[in-house]
């Protein structure tokens, strides 16, 4: 799944609570299972979503302990 938009933040101290809107995709898990190994050119790709991800959390000054 990816992170479509966020679509709330509740504060719940000490907690800040976020919600987020999913795309359904292909999870890595499925991934795994269909096949043994991943290709590189997959890997990267996958990677590069999750630092995008990072990124668009890091811009708008959400901090994450994942």
């Amino acid at each position: 799944m990816q992170v479509v938009n966020c679509l709330g933040i509740a504060l719940q101290a000490p907690k800040v609570l976020v919600a987020f809107e999913f795309a359904q995709q292909e999870t890595l898990q499925s991934c795994f299972a269909s096949s043994s190994t991943l290709g590189k050119h997959v890997i990267f790709g996958y990677l590069q979503d999750m630092l995008r991800g990072l990124q668009y959390c890091h811009s708008r000054g959400i901090v994450h302990t994942d």
